[in-house]
């Protein structure tokens, strides 16, 4: 063997190691993506892996050898987007790639050089931001030099340090700039472990000067940092190495205005003349004096230690708040800039100081006793920054009494027992808008409206502490005797300067001169608290009454009140401010009540109304609402979806009414289900009280033009004793009776009362109150059930007020009446007394009705087998159901063996309504209950094939092109017939009990409804019955069967009790419904026109299928009957996300809604992409996703009556489907849309749009999916169209309109773009090679599955629309 050089050898070596260790690496890097903004950083990224792999010569300077070039190139290929892959590729080196990428991003020469222009005058002009850092300031500034040199302008870094200096602080003359780095100078602006903070650009504006601020911080740590007094910094001192800081007088006191001046031989702490700093006595005993406040405060606190807070700069401060974190339905805080000692005994005296913290990020205390309000279902743990971890055991809200009087509210503090102190998070404070500043030694606190909360002056040992005073919530049923508290229930918990300005401007009659307590309203804080509150004024406000009226729909409140309502409308005048309120039971309410309300206004003030404000839900957008409003000359006015700010004025008085009634609820712990009460008193009493939009009157004076009387108010849900005004009472029976006080009667001069024991509603005005006390309503007084009666009670008019010894205060005798403008007594006669429905039912003589009769009154299907068997048409109906059992020999009756257990049976009812909704038949079905049945003891198989609906429209087709009839079918009892293999025991039917064998069961033979196995055995029958009749089940579709060939061929589609028939001899039918009639009982529905919800219409060689009354039905089900229509299901360019942001909704009525589209879909392919669409959200729908069904809803609306229509085809029926597909159109995981569909002549009978179960790599590969999917659905369609006619499959011809997808399915090779495609998507290539199917070119424009895969504008959709054979079924 010829030997090798010694100098070739280790050359050789060298080339194979550094190719093989490239190829490793380049095989394992991540290179980063480049995107149409990410360039300055792809560019960094990229040199930094170029340069780790020794590739980066290929860049600059460009001489490499050729499979290192090819290497780089492959790198940048990997790190470019799929649209730039090309253009890579095509480049013949590295660098020329590189610079092409580079034009591409960012422009040519000209381009660039404008870009860098524009980023040296935003260097030359940059300047530290609000609130900003110092690393924020220096990361800015760094970006702007990197993204210079990328266009070419190379920024030394001498240049920005230079900057950097001259920003911030002078000093540059110093310091070498030549030898620093950006990141030197930045570092040392940082603050050191221990010290205070770092330099922010707060401190710079209103310090003088971001030195004078650093001056006054160090002022009493003797030295300095960079940002010192340039004339004891770096280099600065003499050869101690500098001298020590100002004094805090000097600096501190005077915040930096003011320094001390010294000369070349002052002191630099006096400034004095004759000693150097280090011996300078002034400065000795400020340190003395220091050391000695240290000592002092440190003695005063148990552990000075509590809140050693780590100090950072005050720009990061907001930043670094760390949110709550929740696991397990636990808190867990995480307060690593606070260190605290916690106590080993919990709840220790709280002394009222109060620790305000920058470096917590939560409010916390360790007094129980200080929370107003404690929310104990909050638990957790919070760790500080010594590592100790102590237990949260609550969260709630403290109150603190202010200097002025008044009172302020802290949220969201944590209860922590074993914390020794109470800590104020000021980064709280900040977050919740309040403002924080601190200046010379003093922290002040602004709430957001700039009210000052907090002034601190700072403690000797650099804390800020303040000692506050709490505020105890006052129960008003311990300051009931106090007449201030009393009128503030009677007005519904009206604020106190509220009362205050109804008695200082006289705007009523009958409230007393009131003095404003010092103290809250528990009920008030429970029920009145809120966030902010909308926009104070509006743009345009109405200046006479009617002008505008502003409504809203409020609800549903749960629970409902006794009267079934949940929701309530108010209206609000703009002009006076006066409100109406009506209580609705549905939303679709709101409309009549807005009516009867204009009827009644208008009467009363003798104006007409002239506009109504409204958001746009459906109950105000109705049509039917609209066209009433245009007759009226009522101008709608309806803001903008999602924006409830526009119609502010109700929305507030939304709020005041809620509140309202909520504090009154609260406050004597009524109910919910009071509600309803609460909300009128509130209204009433509201009406009655000032408004700022509204100066110097009331509503009700601005309405009525008179000042209202308010004598007669009294606490809502206090105890009234009313008098009995039953007639021949005993002489010992009591004369009043105790109830609760709920209201006024409107319309009348009385009280509304209820009686918790008998459950009634009393309106008397003959009433004595007990303002002081309410009933005790968890004592039970209140019975149970669901009866409400109303009893109307009034006094004789001649009978004055009660009399008696009455106490001076309490109870309090009624000497007014309510509502009305006049208060002088009524003589009106009393209304005439209602009593209870079950009473006056009872009273009357009930009507024999006839038989015919009966179907017309009957409506609904009863709910239980009572209701039920009173009526003689569902009795008829269960004695038919039972005789076909019995007939059948479904059972027979024996005693239960040991080991089984029978299974339990009931009625169900179902009235069958044909098309217009008519009822036709009567239903009662037995029903066994099989949810009690387990898998494999009981039953074994469970399913039942059925027919298609792609199968049923296929043969509609067949039927319509050779002119046949389609008849219908319908097995009675369909499930008794179906034979049973296993024991099974029911007990006896109700109201069919054998009499003397009620503990006998029934052992069954034959199937049940209800039961697991029913419907396979059922079918089992069925398919047994048929082949004996020579029929002959179709094998592409197991619920077809066909008989006979020629003319005399019969086709039989099975759905379970469903039997559609057709073929071209009638007699042939004929002689079928008469073999069937003879196994089984059977009813000939003749012709089919109704057929699953599918409304079907038969003329000469023409069938229409449509689905008109199951639309009406949906449209009502969800209140858009009456929508405005749209022209298209979905709106053009429509993306939809799993993550949406917006608040989420009932996804049970979600999925109702969307689960009856998709039905609707069978005869309505022109919503199958929007319902796809829709369905996709199934498991957490929002907001937005309802605005889009509800969008689709409103095209169902418009389209009601368009469907199908299939005729007689010329020149034969040909097999034509149609391919196509999206690309990414999902943003979520980024798959594309497929859309199918085949036709059998021109008339659709099988369509699809389903999103790809793969990510497509380009639009070929997506085209070649949908493609493929349309291969399987033709076979099995020219399979099945074969079936009919009894001969071989006929062949699919498939349009495509992507010429590289038809390439790919004729070419059998796997080249490098179909290599990763999976296999089962290969399929097709078989099919066209075997001939099985044909795949043919066709233009963008002719593809008719273009509307199954996007949402299309107008003009298209409907031109596809119309080539698809969606037309309107009542004009054709």
């Amino acid at each position: 063997m010829p030997s090798l050089s010694p100098r070739r050898t280790p050359r050789r070596g060298r080339t194979h190691k550094v190719e093989r260790v490239i190829k490793e690496a380049l095989a394992s890097v991540q290179y980063p993506l480049l995107t149409k903004t990410n360039y300055p950083e792809w560019v960094v990224m990229m040199r930094i892996n170029l340069q780790a792999q020794g590739l980066w010569d290929a860049i600059e300077p460009g001489d490499v050898t050729y499979g290192e070039d090819r290497l780089a190139l492959a790198a940048i290929a990997r790190s470019v987007p799929t649209e730039m892959i090309t253009m890579v590729g095509n480049k013949e080196t590295a660098k020329a790639a590189w610079d092409a990428i580079k034009t591409v991003r960012m422009g040519v020469e000209r381009v660039r050089e404008s870009n860098a222009q524009k980023l040296r005058r935003d260097l030359h002009d940059i300047k530290f931001k609000d609130g900003e850092s110092v690393d924020d300031f220096s990361l800015r500034l760094s970006n702007l030099a990197n993204n210079l040199r990328l266009l070419g302008d190379n920024v030394e870094d001498k240049e920005l340090v230079k900057k950097m200096l001259q920003v911030a602080i002078s000093i540059e003359t110093l310091l070498d700039v030549g030898d620093l780095s950006l990141e030197e100078p930045t570092n040392g602006w940082r603050p050191a472990p221990g010290r205070g903070d770092g330099l922010t650009v707060d401190a710079h504006v209103r310090g003088g000067g971001p030195h004078q601020a650093s001056a006054q911080r160090d002022g009493r740590r003797g030295g300095t940092g960079v940002g010192g007094n340039s004339s004891s910094g770096a280099g600065g001192g003499r050869a101690s190495g500098g001298s020590a800081p100002p004094s805090r007088d000097a600096s501190s006191q005077k915040g930096g205005k003011e320094k001390v001046k010294a000369g070349k031989n002052d002191c630099r702490y006096c400034g004095k003349r004759g000693h150097w700093a280090r011996d300078c006595r002034k400065k000795k005993r400020d340190e003395e004096a220091a050391a000695a406040l240290l000592t002092e405060d440190a003695g005063d606190t148990a552990e000075p230690a509590l809140m050693m807070a780590q100090l950072v700069p005050q720009a990061e401060r907001v930043r670094e708040r760390v949110a709550p974190v929740y696991i397990g339905g636990h808190i867990y805080l995480n307060e690593e800039h606070a260190v605290a000692h916690p106590g080993d005994v919990v709840n220790e005296p709280d002394d009222g100081v109060w620790y305000l913290d920058m470096g917590a990020s939560n409010h916390m205390t360790g007094n129980k006793a200080a929370f107003s309000e404690l929310n104990k279902d909050v638990a957790g743990a919070v760790k500080f920054g010594d590592g100790s971890t102590v237990d949260i055991l609550g969260r709630g809200t403290i109150m603190f009494a202010a200097k002025g009087g008044g009172h302020r509210i802290l949220t969201d503090v944590y209860y922590i027992p074993r914390l020794r102190s109470n800590i104020v998070s000021l980064g709280q404070l900040d977050e919740d808008g309040c403002k924080v500043e601190i200046e010379r030694g003093e922290l002040r606190v602004r709430d957001p409206a700039k009210e000052l909360l907090l002034k601190v002056r700072r403690s000797s040992n650099r804390l800020y502490k303040v000692t506050l005073t709490l505020a105890r919530p006052i129960s008003l049923l311990a300051r009931g005797e106090d007449d201030a508290w009393r009128w503030h229930e009677r007005f519904g918990h009206l604020g106190f300067d509220g009362l205050k300005q109804l008695t200082r401007g006289a705007m009523v009659r009958g409230l007393p001169q009131l003095d404003h307590p010092d103290q809250l309203c528990e009920a008030c804080l429970a029920g009145k608290q809120r966030r902010g509150s909308f926009p104070q004024e509006a743009r345009y406000s109405s200046k006479e009454r009617l002008g505008l009226v502003h409504g809203d729909l409020c609800g549903p409140v749960t629970p409902a009140t006794h009267g079934g309502r949940r929701y309530f409308l108010l209206l609000v005048d703009d002009a006076s401010r006066y409100m109406w309120v009506m209580l609705v039971s549905q939303k679709s309410e709101a409309a009549a009540e807005i009516i009867k309300f204009q009827a009644g206004v208008e009467v009363e003030s003798g104006r007409k109304l002239r506009a109504l404000r409204t958001d746009r839900g459906g109950e105000f957008t109705a049509v039917t609402f609209g066209e009433y409003c245009a007759r009226q000359g009522v101008k709608r006015q309806l803001t903008a979806p999602y924006t409830p700010q526009q119609n502010g004025v109700v929305e507030r008085r939304n709020q005041s009414v809620m509140a309202a009634a909520r504090c009154m609820l609260k406050a004597r712990n009524m109910p919910g289900a009071f509600w309803g009460e609460a909300v009128h008193t509130a209204v009433f009493v509201l009406n009655r009280s000032p408004t700022r939009s509204v100066a110097g009157k009331t509503p009700y004076e601005a309405w009525f033009g008179e000042k209202p009387a308010v004598h007669f108010l009294r606490t809502f849900g206090c105890l009234a004793h009313a008098k009995v005004t039953r007639p021949h009472l005993a002489k010992l029976e009591d004369r009043s009776k105790k109830m609760v006080f709920i209201g006024y009667e409107p319309g009348s001069k009385a009280y509304r009362l209820y009686d918790p024991v008998a459950r009634r509603l009393h309106v008397s005005r003959d009433v004595v109150f007990d303002e002081s006390k309410g009933w005790d309503w968890q004592a039970g007084g209140e019975a149970d059930g669901d009866t409400f009666t109303v009893e109307y009670v009034v006094a004789d008019p001649g009978n004055g007020s009660p009399t008696g010894d009455t106490p001076s205060r309490q109870p309090v005798a009624d000497d007014g009446a309510p509502p009305q403008p006049e208060l002088e007594e009524s003589d009106e006669e009393a209304p005439r007394r209602f009593r209870k429905v079950a009473d006056c039912i009872d009273a009357a003589e009930p009507r024999t009705l006839e038989p015919e009769e009966w179907l017309l009154v009957a409506t609904e299907e009863p709910p239980s087998y009572e209701e039920a068997a009173t009526d003689p048409a569902w009795r008829a109906a269960m004695e038919e159901e039972m005789a076909a059992i019995e007939a059948n020999g479904t059972w027979e009756a024996t005693t239960l063996p040991p080991g089984h257990r029978p299974i339990g049976l009931k009625w169900v009812y179902k009235l069958k309504k044909d098309a217009r909704g008519v009822v036709v038949r009567h239903k009662a079905r037995l029903v066994a209950k099989g949810y009690v049945q387990h898998a494999g003891v009981d039953f074994e198989e469970v399913f039942a094939p059925v027919a298609r609906l792609d199968s049923v429209r296929a043969l509609a087709a067949v039927a319509a092109h050779e002119g046949w009839q389609l008849h219908h079918l319908d097995v009675k009892s369909a499930f008794l017939n179906g034979d049973l293999a296993e024991e099974v025991y029911v007990s006896q039917p109700p109201g069919f009990v054998v009499a003397g064998k009620e503990r006998a069961v029934l052992r069954l033979h034959k199937a049940l409804y209800g039961l697991r196995q029913a419907p396979r055995a059922w079918n089992a029958k069925l398919d047994r019955t048929l082949v004996e009749l020579g029929f002959t089940r179709c094998e592409e579709e197991h619920g077809l069967y066909t008989r006979g060939e020629g003319r005399g061929r019969v086709l039989l589609g099975v759905y379970v009790d469903d039997l559609i028939l057709t073929g071209a001899q009638e007699e042939a039918i004929s002689v079928f419904k008469e073999e069937m009639k003879r196994s089984f009982k059977m009813s000939d529905l003749g012709c089919l026109s109704y057929y699953l919800g599918i409304e079907v219409r038969q003329e000469h060689a023409r069938i229409t299928l449509c689905q008109a009354a199951y639309a009406a039905k949906l449209l009502d089900k969800v209140g858009m009957a009456d929508c405005n229509s749209v022209h298209i299901p979905m709106e053009t360019g429509l993306k939809l996300s799993k993550d949406s942001p917006n608040p989420p909704v009932d996804p049970t009525h979600y999925r109702s809604i969307v689960g009856s589209l998709r039905y609707l879909v069978h005869t309505h392919p022109d919503i199958a992409f929007a319902v796809g669409m829709v369905s996709r959200f199934l498991a957490n729908p929002t907001t937005e996703h309802m605005s889009v069904v509800k969008h689709l809803l409103r095209y169902v609306a418009g389209t009601i009556h368009y469907g199908l229509i299939y005729n007689r085809q010329e020149g034969g029926l040909t097999l034509l489907g149609y391919s196509d597909s999206d690309m990414a159109g999902d943003v979520d995981g980024r798959k594309s849309t497929s859309g199918v569909l085949f036709c059998l002549g021109r008339s659709p009978v099988s369509w699809q749009s389903q999103k790809q179960s793969v990510v497509a790599l380009s639009s070929c590969e997506a085209e070649y999916v949908a493609a493929s999917t349309a291969a399987c659905q033709g076979i099995w369609l020219g399979r099945l169209l074969g079936s009919f006619y009894g001969r071989s499959a006929s062949v699919a011809t498939i349009n495509v309109d992507n010429q590289s997808a038809i390439q790919l399915c004729k070419n059998p090779v796997f080249h490098g773009r179909s290599k990763h495609i999976e296999t089962r998507f290969h399929f097709i290539r078989d099919c066209v090679e075997n001939g099985r199917v044909i795949v043919r070119k066709i233009h963008t424009d002719e593809q008719l599955a273009d509307i199954l895969t996007k949402a299309l504008g107008k003009v298209r959709f409907q031109v596809l629309r119309s080539k698809l054979g969606v037309v309107d079924v009542r004009d054709n």
